[in-house]
C-alpha cells in the first residue's frame, strides 16, 4: 500500500499557522500559543510526522487507514482553530475557546505519539519473545539459567548461615519461590531480546557491506566496460589509419618514385619520343585556310597611301582602297583622311 503524503502535508500547514500566530502582535504575547506551538513540534520530531521516507509517519501507519484518518482528522481540526485565531486575533475575542480546542487537539495527538511509540517496542519485543522458546533450548541459556538460580539458592543458604545453620544440612533441591521464578525469566526474555537486536544489527550490517560490495562490483565491471570500450574504439581508429595509410601509399610511391627517377641515358626512349627515321608524307598535309585568314595576312603586308595634298591630286579624287571619289573634305582635311583608311582598313 502506497504511504502517501496526507500527514506530511498537514503537519507543514499546522507547523506554519503556529509560525504566523507565533510572529502576530497579539497571539504572540499568549504564552498557550508559544506552548502549543513547541508541543507541536516536539510531536512532529518524535513521530517524523514531517518527514518522508520508511522512517516517517506516513509510512509507518500505511496498513492502519484508520489511524491515518484520526491523525489528519486532529490535524485538520488544529489547522482550522489556528486559521480562526490569526482572524479573532484583530478583534480580541474568541481566543478563550480557541485556547480549548487546540490543547484538546494537542493532548489526543500526545496520547497517539505515546501508543506508537509502544506499539513500535511491543512489536520489536514480539520478534524476539516468538523466539525465546527456541533460544531457552540453547546450552548457552541452559548453563546461564541454572547459574541464576543457583545465585538465588547461595543467597537463602547466606541467610540461613547468618542464623547458625551448616549449609549441608540445607536441602540443594528447595524449590524456588515465584517471585524468584519470574525474576530469572525475565532475565532470560532480556538477554533473549538483546541478542535479537545485534542479531537483527548484524543482518543490517551484512546486507550493507553485500551492497556496498555489489556496488562496488557493479563499478569496477562498469570501468572494466569503459576500458575495453576504450580500447576497441582505439583498434578501430588505428584500423582505420591504416587503411587510410594504404590507401594513400601508391601515391606517395609513384610521387617519390618520379621525385628519385635517375637520369635516363642516350640510348633509352620513352613511349612519346620520335625515332630519327621518322618522316612526313607530303602528300597528307594540306594548306587550309581560312579566308578571314588570308585578308588578315593580307592587310597585314598591304602597305596604304598617306594622305594626298590639294596641289597634287584634283577635286573628287578616287578612294584609293574602293575607287570611289572622294569629296573635298576628304583632301582638304588629314583627320577625315585618317577616317576612311581606318574604316576600310578594320
Amino acid at each position: 500500500m502506497s504511504a502517501g503524503t496526507d500527514i506530511r502535508d498537514r503537519a507543514l500547514h499546522s507547523i506554519e499557522l503556529f509560525r504566523k500566530c507565533a510572529a502576530n502582535s497579539t497571539l504572540g504575547r499568549l504564552n498557550w500559543i508559544e506552548r502549543g506551538q513547541a508541543d507541536f513540534n516536539l510531536w512532529t520530531y518524535g513521530l517524523k510526522a514531517a518527514s518522508t521516507g520508511k522512517s516517517s509517519l506516513d509510512y509507518r501507519v500505511r496498513e492502519r487507514p484508520d489511524l491515518r484518518n484520526v491523525i489528519c482528522d486532529l490535524l485538520d481540526g488544529l489547522a482550522e482553530s489556528l486559521q480562526s485565531c490569526l482572524e479573532a486575533a484583530t478583534e480580541g475575542e474568541g481566543l478563550d475557546y480557541l485556547e480549548f480546542d487546540i490543547k484538546t487537539v494537542l493532548k489526543q495527538l500526545s496520547r497517539i505519539h505515546v501508543a506508537i511509540r509502544r506499539a513500535g517496542n511491543k512489536l520489536r519485543h514480539q520478534r524476539a519473545d516468538n523466539e525465546l522458546d527456541e533460544t531457552l533450548r540453547l546450552e548457552e541459556y541452559q548453563e546461564w539459567k541454572q547459574d541464576m538460580e543457583d545465585l538465588l539458592t547461595m543467597g537463602i543458604y547466606d541467610q540461613i548461615r547468618n542464623r547458625k545453620y551448616e549449609v549441608a544440612q540445607m536441602p540443594s533441591n528447595k524449590p524456588l519461590s515465584r517471585t524468584q521464578n519470574r525474576l530469572i525469566h525475565a532475565n532470560l526474555v532480556r538477554r533473549n531480546r538483546i541478542r535479537y537486536a545485534k542479531k537483527t544489527m548484524e543482518e543490517s550490517q551484512r546486507q550493507a557491506a553485500r551492497q556496498r560490495e555489489a556496488a562496488k562490483k557493479r563499478e569496477e565491471e562498469a570501468k572494466r566496460r569503459l576500458a575495453e570500450r576504450q580500447a576497441s574504439d582505439s583498434e578501430k581508429t588505428a584500423e582505420i589509419k591504416e587503411e587510410r595509410s594504404k590507401k594513400s601509399a601508391p601515391s606517395s610511391k609513384v610521387t617519390d618514385t618520379t621525385r628519385q627517377k635517375p637520369a635516363q641515358s642516350e640510348n633509352q626512349k620513352t613511349a612519346t619520343d620520335v625515332p630519327a627515321d621518322f618522316k612526313v608524307d607530303p602528300a597528307a598535309s594540306r594548306k587550309s585556310g581560312s579566308i578571314i585568314t588570308r585578308v588578315t595576312q593580307t592587310g597585314r603586308m598591304q602597305d596604304y597611301p598617306r594622305w594626298p595634298k590639294k596641289t597634287v591630286f584634283p577635286t573628287n579624287t578616287p578612294c584609293p582602297y574602293c575607287a570611289e571619289p572622294l569629296s573635298a573634305d576628304y583632301i582638304e582635311n588629314e583627320m577625315r583622311w585618317r577616317f576612311v583608311k581606318i574604316f576600310h582598313v578594320s
